[in-house]
């Protein structure tokens, strides 16, 4: 009876080793599986991530080549403001036409330089010259297209050569980033001028900030809030948009057109 209760013994032993080994492997395949399941999941968050950063990375470089790409029409538009200075060209070409001097010069207008009358031919030549400052007011036509008429009356040198900055002045902001219009009012402010007003302008603008008056003591004041503006004779007239508490005075003294060498916010 002992051996046989011995043997049912070792058995169940057996019997529980077994149940336990196999218990342990089963651990031992669960924690494997686990900890691969873990480091797919890491992986695929990995790639997540990855393509996350590409697609910002690619969207900066499509903004970036955005912006550098705007700037383009805008040196186009500043190339048509020279196409009115070809015309005096035109004129020039057009004014020895209609000499009625001789019958002669009708016959030999193709060997110009050969007659003795060429000589003769060429003293209208400085008359055409005296002619061009007649001219120079087409850069005043070209601003007429951006929004600004220009004066017809010349710049007054101011009477004590100091600005009064109580009068009105408009600050245009044209470079579509936000805050520059305010800011440059609380530059002016602390600079001692009492009526400055922000506003939008939708037109073109320039590299330089431009300043437009007719009072040329009043430009020169600015241009001390302003080292690298240009001062122009004239008025503002289009283009401008007032901001939310901001109304834009009838008649401004003078007209601040921020360039992008002063786009700044803060």
């Amino acid at each position: 009876m002992s051996n046989h209760n011995r043997k049912q013994r070792n058995l169940l032993k057996t019997f529980l080793y077994i149940i336990i080994i196999i218990v342990l492997l089963g651990c031992l395949g669960y924690i494997v599986y686990y900890s691969r399941l873990q480091r797919q999941e890491r992986q695929d968050k990995a790639q997540e991530i990855i393509e996350q950063e590409n697609e910002e990375l690619i969207s900066d470089e499509e903004d970036i080549s955005q912006e550098e790409a705007t700037p383009t029409p805008k040196k186009s538009k500043k190339k048509k403001t020279a196409t009115p200075t070809e015309k005096p060209e035109d004129e020039e070409t057009a004014t020895p036409t209609p000499a009625p001097e001789a019958s002669e010069a009708e016959v030999s207008v193709t060997p110009v330089p050969e007659t003795s009358e060429a000589g003769t031919s060429a003293t209208p030549a400085p008359e055409t010259a005296k002619e061009e400052p007649a001219v120079t007011p087409t850069p005043e036509a070209a601003d007429a297209s951006s929004g600004v008429v220009a004066s017809a009356e010349p710049e007054s040198a101011g009477t004590s050569g100091q600005a009064d900055k109580d009068k009105d002045i408009l600050v245009l902001n044209g470079t579509k980033i936000p805050g520059v219009a305010t800011y440059w009012k609380s530059q002016l402010e602390a600079g001692g001028y009492t009526a400055v007003t922000p506003a939008t302008y939708n037109l073109a603008i320039e590299e330089q900030t431009v300043i437009y008056t007719k009072d040329s003591a009043v430009g020169e004041a600015l241009k001390l809030q302003f080292p690298n503006a240009v001062i122009r004779d004239g008025t503002v007239v289009s283009g401008i948009e007032a901001m939310e508490g901001f109304p834009v005075p009838e008649n401004c003294e003078a007209y601040v057109i921020i360039g992008r060498l002063d786009a700044r916010n803060s």
